[in-house]
């Protein structure tokens, strides 16, 4: 095996852990919808209890001018918080192509203090999104007591 297989290897073996930790996110928020936690003092934001930092733009290579997040207006912090809030589950172009809409309908409205709010994404993304594309499905979307158990 050559030095270039072994790279080779190695850089799927990255790309496989980062897609399915996306995947697994992304099903986690299927299930149980999105739970955002933000403390206003340290303008700390969470999901799930993880972390979201700015640090995760520069990771998708996306310029920035601030190190901190803001919520609760219209402000760069606010659109910074509400692209890096997706890019935690979704992909650079997913996440590109909602990031305005997630930043009016839930950022630019998160409290100007902490808060934990847990949303219906998948509700939210299959009302903005138009027919003719594929849709979202959620087990938080289905009335109770139509299981096939």
């Amino acid at each position: 095996m050559g030095i270039i297989s072994i790279i080779a290897d190695k850089v799927l073996d990255i790309l496989d852990a980062v897609v399915d930790e996306k995947s697994a996110r992304m099903s986690k928020i299927n299930g149980r919808g999105l739970e955002v936690r933000g403390i206003w003092g340290t303008k700390e934001l969470f999901i799930y209890g993880s972390p979201v930092t700015p640090e995760i733009l520069d990771e998708h290579n996306i310029s920035r001018t601030m190190n901190e997040f803001h919520w609760g207006d219209d402000s760069e912090g606010s659109e910074m918080a509400a692209f890096a809030i997706l890019l935690w589950f979704l992909e650079k172009d997913e996440a590109l192509v909602r990031k305005d809409i997630f930043f009016r309908d839930f950022v630019m409205r998160f409290p100007k203090e902490d808060f934990e709010i847990l949303y219906n994404f998948v509700g939210w993304n299959n009302r903005i999104t138009p027919g003719k594309y594929r849709k979202l499905v959620s087990t938080i979307d289905q009335a109770p007591g139509n299981d096939d158990d």
